[in-house]
């Protein structure tokens, strides 16, 4: 080979070079686009699954009281339970196990909204799941990871899957707070 066309032969490699830059730099762009995309559909999931929730809870509990402007339910004519306006937050006791679908509901609705790795009891009594329960619990937390759902890391601690770790199918250790 003389020395022209080894020029040449450099010169080609140098433009494949810059060319394989330039899709690499493309797919890293994309693949940050898709990984918003899907961040993007898990919230909206989620929210789709609470307000799910929220209609079931209140079809079950009959007639709601039915918000005003503000966000926050009328009960001024509602003077049927004065206890209601200091009730806390927390959920009920369950009168019986949850059922399978209430239970992962309940689940990705609290690691959604966590933030962080929660333990397999914590995650247990947060849901109102009786504290005997803890291997059913479990159990529904390990087929959830396999669903790619959510992330277990370190053994007994888990966290809401990122959409980075759904789209590679891995279960990275996410850092417990």
């Amino acid at each position: 080979m003389d020395e022209r066309q080894g020029r040449a032969m450099t010169t080609l490699f140098e433009r494949l070079d810059e060319e394989e830059l330039n899709v690499r730099k493309e797919l890293g762009e994309l693949r940050t686009e898709i990984a918003a995309a899907e961040e993007h559909l898990i919230r909206l999931t989620i929210t789709r699954d609470t307000l799910l929730s929220l209609v079931n809870d209140t079809s079950q509990s009959g007639d709601p009281a039915v918000p005003d402007e503000s966000g926050r339910p009328d009960t001024e004519g509602d003077q049927s339970d004065p206890a209601a306006s200091t009730a806390t937050a927390e959920p009920a006791p369950p009168s019986g196990p949850l059922g399978l679908e209430e239970a992962r509901e309940r689940i990705l609705t609290l690691l959604a909204g966590s933030g962080r790795a929660l333990k397999v009891n914590d995650i247990t009594a947060a849901i109102g799941e009786d504290p005997t329960r803890v291997e059913t619990t479990r159990s529904r937390l390990k087929r959830l990871v396999k669903e790619v759902r959510v992330a277990e890391g370190p053994t007994a601690w888990f966290t809401i899957a990122l959409p980075a770790e759904a789209a590679e199918g891995g279960t990275p250790s996410p850092g417990v707070a």
